[in-house]
Protein backbone atom coordinates (compact mmCIF):
# COMPACT_ATOMS: atom_id res chain seq x y z
CA UNK A 1 0.00 0.00 0.00
CA UNK A 2 1.97 2.83 -1.27
CA UNK A 3 -0.21 5.45 -0.46
CA UNK A 4 0.50 4.34 3.48
CA UNK A 5 4.19 5.83 3.02
CA UNK A 6 3.26 8.66 0.35
CA UNK A 7 0.74 10.41 2.46
CA UNK A 8 0.91 8.53 6.12
CA UNK A 9 -1.42 11.67 7.33
CA UNK A 10 -4.31 11.49 5.01
CA UNK A 11 -3.92 7.26 4.63
CA UNK A 12 -4.32 7.88 8.49
CA UNK A 13 -7.65 10.08 8.45
CA UNK A 14 -8.91 8.21 5.81
CA UNK A 15 -8.83 4.74 7.49
CA UNK A 16 -9.87 6.61 11.32
CA UNK A 17 -12.82 7.70 8.89
CA UNK A 18 -14.07 3.93 7.97
CA UNK A 19 -12.88 2.28 10.69
CA UNK A 20 -15.26 4.70 12.81
CA UNK A 21 -18.21 4.51 10.67
CA UNK A 22 -17.88 0.85 11.07
CA UNK A 23 -17.50 0.47 14.33
CA UNK A 24 -20.98 3.21 14.16
CA UNK A 25 -22.83 1.07 11.99
CA UNK A 26 -21.63 -2.82 14.55
CA UNK A 27 -23.30 -0.86 17.61
CA UNK A 28 -26.69 -0.21 15.78
CA UNK A 29 -26.36 -4.02 14.71
CA UNK A 30 -25.74 -4.32 18.80
CA UNK A 31 -28.76 -2.42 19.89
CA UNK A 32 -31.15 -3.80 17.27
CA UNK A 33 -29.65 -7.29 18.68
CA UNK A 34 -28.24 -8.40 15.17
CA UNK A 35 -25.30 -8.89 16.97
CA UNK A 36 -25.43 -10.88 19.85
CA UNK A 37 -21.96 -12.59 20.23
CA UNK A 38 -19.98 -9.42 20.78
CA UNK A 39 -20.30 -6.40 23.10
CA UNK A 40 -20.07 -2.66 22.70
CA UNK A 41 -16.45 -2.77 23.97
CA UNK A 42 -15.65 -5.45 21.92
CA UNK A 43 -16.66 -3.91 18.36
CA UNK A 44 -13.84 -1.84 16.92
CA UNK A 45 -11.26 -4.97 17.37
CA UNK A 46 -14.39 -6.54 15.02
CA UNK A 47 -14.00 -3.61 12.96
CA UNK A 48 -10.41 -3.83 12.13
CA UNK A 49 -10.51 -7.64 12.23
CA UNK A 50 -13.39 -7.07 9.18
CA UNK A 51 -11.44 -3.99 7.33
CA UNK A 52 -7.96 -6.50 7.57
CA UNK A 53 -9.85 -9.53 5.93
CA UNK A 54 -10.89 -7.49 3.01
CA UNK A 55 -7.78 -5.44 2.54
CA UNK A 56 -5.73 -8.79 2.17
CA UNK A 57 -8.80 -10.63 0.50
CA UNK A 58 -8.19 -8.12 -1.82
CA UNK A 59 -4.73 -7.56 -2.46
CA UNK A 60 -5.51 -11.85 -3.23
CA UNK A 61 -8.02 -11.91 -5.29
CA UNK A 62 -8.52 -8.46 -6.72
CA UNK A 63 -5.64 -7.10 -7.61
CA UNK A 64 -3.28 -8.70 -10.57
CA UNK A 65 -1.02 -7.13 -12.65
CA UNK A 66 -1.94 -3.97 -12.44
CA UNK A 67 -5.90 -4.27 -13.16
CA UNK A 68 -8.61 -4.73 -10.36
CA UNK A 69 -10.95 -7.67 -11.34
CA UNK A 70 -14.31 -8.76 -9.29
CA UNK A 71 -12.67 -11.69 -6.58
CA UNK A 72 -14.06 -15.30 -7.84
CA UNK A 73 -17.98 -15.93 -6.40
CA UNK A 74 -16.67 -18.44 -4.11
CA UNK A 75 -14.39 -15.89 -1.90
CA UNK A 76 -17.43 -13.62 -2.31
CA UNK A 77 -19.52 -16.92 -0.62
CA UNK A 78 -16.73 -17.80 2.05
CA UNK A 79 -16.37 -14.01 3.23
CA UNK A 80 -20.48 -13.51 3.26
CA UNK A 81 -20.36 -16.77 5.29
CA UNK A 82 -17.69 -15.84 7.32
CA UNK A 83 -19.56 -12.51 8.57
CA UNK A 84 -23.13 -13.81 8.82
CA UNK A 85 -22.12 -16.46 10.73
CA UNK A 86 -19.13 -14.92 13.03
CA UNK A 87 -21.43 -11.81 13.95
CA UNK A 88 -25.13 -12.39 13.00
CA UNK A 89 -25.73 -15.89 14.24
CA UNK A 90 -25.70 -17.42 17.65
CA UNK A 91 -27.61 -20.09 17.16
CA UNK A 92 -25.69 -22.34 13.90
CA UNK A 93 -23.32 -25.49 13.75
CA UNK A 94 -21.10 -25.71 11.04
CA UNK A 95 -19.68 -29.40 11.61
CA UNK A 96 -22.68 -31.01 10.08
CA UNK A 97 -21.50 -33.02 6.74
CA UNK A 98 -22.49 -30.55 3.48
CA UNK A 99 -18.75 -29.01 2.72
CA UNK A 100 -19.28 -25.58 4.56
CA UNK A 101 -22.99 -25.58 5.31
CA UNK A 102 -24.59 -24.00 8.23
CA UNK A 103 -27.41 -24.60 10.12
CA UNK A 104 -29.71 -23.56 12.68
CA UNK A 105 -29.28 -25.57 16.16
CA UNK A 106 -32.61 -26.99 17.38
CA UNK A 107 -32.31 -26.27 21.46
CA UNK A 108 -33.73 -29.07 23.41
CA UNK A 109 -34.75 -28.88 27.18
Amino acid sequence: MPFMLTAPEGYKAYFEMVSSGLVRSLQRSVERSEIKRYDLAELETVAYILLASRVYLAQRYAYSNGSVKEPPEEVMKTYSKFVRYALFSSDVDCSGPGKGECHPVTLSS
